[in-house]
């Protein structure tokens, strides 16, 4: 039995798709392993456990909130203030 590479992902999503729902479908016979499916199906993220003490959950997302405030901006400012005066020179 042929399948094409688009039709064995297909089955491989589909059987980890019932599989999520706790319905798990055995194997047809004679049907090969998946192959380069891991970016289709879901994957199990291992997320940090919560922190013990509110002191150190308040330190953790007071780190995270000053990473965030602290980036520099993705504008460049020479290259916008070089744009405004080249659009007021020609009009």
């Amino acid at each position: 039995m042929f399948m094409s590479p688009q039709m064995g992902q297909a089955v491989s999503v589909a059987r980890a798709s019932t599989a999520s729902l706790g319905k798990f479908q055995g194997s047809l016979p004679k049907e090969k392993r998946a192959k380069n499916v891991g970016a289709l199906l879901p994957s199990n993220r291992k997320r940090r456990p919560a922190p013990p003490t509110a002191v150190e959950e308040k330190k953790s997302n007071l780190d995270i909130l000053d990473r965030i405030l602290n980036k520099k901006p993705k504008l460049d400012i020479e290259k916008a203030v070089n744009r405004a005066l080249n659009t007021e020179q020609q009009e």
